[in-house]
């Protein structure tokens, strides 16, 4: 049986995304639905070798829609999961605004796809996005190797973590304050261009949970019963696009560096820097889809025991978006 998907802010960059994996992953275009606000209604979309004609959210018929993939950003997704899944219609949000809410399933394809289970309670699921998903990669390489007690992550986030029209506000403050204009604020509540915000625990676009807490709380969860301590702290750049996270992880015991960089290369990931000497390296720069490049590996200076490194990650087409697909496959599969 085929299933009806909608994807949700379709015209936004990870909408775009969205509809690119799921046409690669071999969905018919006959089954997906490109929504998006009204003033993108009736614009075309590209889907594989296709396009589809975009609908607007507030009038588009829903009634046969199983499945809704949302694309939007986190000011708004909270209030628009809950009222799709009144209408009975499987949530899987792209946010990062649920993955604190301990009722709502929080999936990370292939480690713990079994949450799923309890999809229907709420009609609601919380994707992993890709800073989450690229930690537990990484401590999953640390496997055998040593115990980690704890792990200490400060993420460096862009404008477009927060839509498009943030992305727009921070190329007009940049435009204005370049020609010596005082630049407008509208999605940010203090001027990004050539700054850094602090979201502090009201999160830029009053999304319900701050992003720090939200991916702290997501990370426990994943670590419930691992006695690992978990600490995340947030900070926006005057970024357009790409993650950075900064990690310190301790362990029980010094760790092999070496045998870590060989295991992180077999997982795929970029691990940059192998032999440079000071060498500066580029942490969001292009990367191959879904790949998350490491860079500045080495153990923890002083006694304690561990390591500290970068994450560079994409956060329109990287992990998130991946996990995305990955979740409705599964979806379809065994819940649908």
């Amino acid at each position: 049986m085929d299933h009806h998907i909608a994807v949700v802010g379709a015209t936004g960059q990870i909408g775009e995304a969205l509809l690119a994996a799921l046409a690669d992953a071999g969905i018919s275009s006959k089954f997906v639905h490109a929504i998006a606000s009204a003033e993108s209604a009736g614009k075309r979309v590209g889907f594989g070798n296709s396009y589809l004609t975009v609908a607007d959210l507030a009038s588009a018929d829903l009634s046969g829609v199983e499945l809704a993939l949302l694309a939007v950003p986190p000011a708004s997704a909270a209030s628009l999961a809950e009222k799709l899944a009144g209408q009975g219609i499987l949530v899987v949000d792209l946010s990062g605004v649920l993955l604190a809410d301990p009722s709502v399933p929080m999936v990370v394809p292939g480690l713990n796809d079994a949450v799923l289970v309890d999809c229907r309670e709420r009609n609601l699921v919380a994707c992993a996005d890709g800073v989450v998903t690229s930690v537990v990669a990484l401590l999953r390489q640390l496997q055998g190797l040593a115990t980690v007690q704890a792990v200490d992550l400060t993420v460096l986030q862009p404008a477009s973590r927060f839509g498009g029209k943030a992305v727009e506000e921070l190329a007009s403050q940049t435009a204005r304050l370049l020609g010596s204009q005082q630049p407008d604020t509208q999605v940010f509540p203090e001027r990004l261009a050539f700054a850094v915000l602090e979201p502090g625990r009201k999160p830029l676009g009053s999304g319900p949970v701050a992003y720090a807490a939200s991916t702290e709380v997501a990370l426990q969860r994943l670590f419930a019963g691992d006695g690992i301590d978990v600490s995340v702290a947030s900070a926006v750049m005057p970024l357009f696009f790409g993650q950075a996270v900064q990690l310190r992880i301790t362990t029980d015991r010094e760790l092999d560096v070496p045998l870590l960089r060989e295991r992180l290369l077999a997982a795929g990931m970029d691990v940059t820097g192998l032999n440079d000497e000071g060498d500066a390296v580029a942490l969001a720069g292009t990367l191959p889809e879904g790949t998350v490049r490491v860079a500045d590996l080495r153990a923890l200076p002083g006694q304690r025991a561990g390591i500290s490194l970068w994450l560079g990650l994409d956060n329109v087409a990287g992990a998130g978006v991946i996990n995305g697909v990955q979740t409705v496959q599964l979806l379809i599969k065994d819940y649908l």
